[in-house]
């Protein structure tokens, strides 16, 4: 669910003054043994301003574009169900990376 939503944003939010389109789904083991899952997009990309806003129901940046606003709301619920965390990098025009922290790390 959180990978699907993630991944299907990635996709819709697609740049289309772009050749080249792309997700990328990476992951790792942080060094405090906490799961990290990257999901990158070279998309539209998600203004300072919007950031906080995206993750609450029915939110929406692109009243245009097709979507609910209910995938990201969801996936950050879905995180934190699970003890972690969910962060945003973005800038409008280069894509976003959400991060998702899974795991309770050394220091606990």
């Amino acid at each position: 669910l959180i990978l699907y939503n993630l991944v299907s944003n990635g996709i819709r939010y697609r740049d289309p003054a772009k050749d080249q389109r792309w997700v990328i789904i990476e992951s790792d083991v942080t060094p405090d043994d906490r799961l990290r899952i990257r999901v990158r997009d070279n998309g539209i990309g998600i203004a300072e301003e919007d950031q906080d806003r995206i993750f609450h129901f029915r939110a929406r940046v692109e009243e245009d574009l097709d979507g609910s606003g209910l995938g990201l709301a969801i996936a950050r619920e879905a995180v934190h169900q699970l003890g972690g965390t969910l962060v945003l990098e973005s800038a409008p025009g280069e894509g976003s990376i959400f991060t998702v922290l899974l795991g309770h790390g050394s220091e606990d």
